[in-house]
């Protein structure tokens, strides 16, 4: 299974098969995870097609603490430890939020 780290802690991913320097980031709302993009991640598109657990979610670590700078800051750690050339962000609910103040 694919994880990064963030603040010393294991954040899990779920990824398509394609390498492309572009990729397409679902995060999913609140008390969900990365699954609930798993039909998404089989859109045929030039791009790799992410969905990550945020913190304290499903396959990544616990925090001790949850805001929504941690989770930004989470999404914004995973596309540093990538050389991404073109970036989508897409959400829902919690998710939505996110991307929202990501940007």
């Amino acid at each position: 299974m694919p994880y990064f780290e963030h603040q010393g802690k294991q954040i899990f991913f779920r990824e398509n098969e394609k390498t492309s320097p572009n990729v397409v980031v679902f995060i999913h709302g609140s008390g969900e995870s990365s699954y609930t993009w798993q039909n998404q991640l089989m859109i045929d598109v030039d791009a790799k097609i992410v969905a990550i657990d945020l913190p304290s979610h499903c396959n990544s670590d616990d925090f001790g603490y949850l805001s929504l700078d941690l989770y930004v800051e989470t999404v914004k750690a995973f596309l540093d430890s990538f050389n991404f050339k073109i970036i989508v962000l897409g959400g829902h609910s919690l998710g939505g939020a996110v991307v929202q103040s990501f940007y």
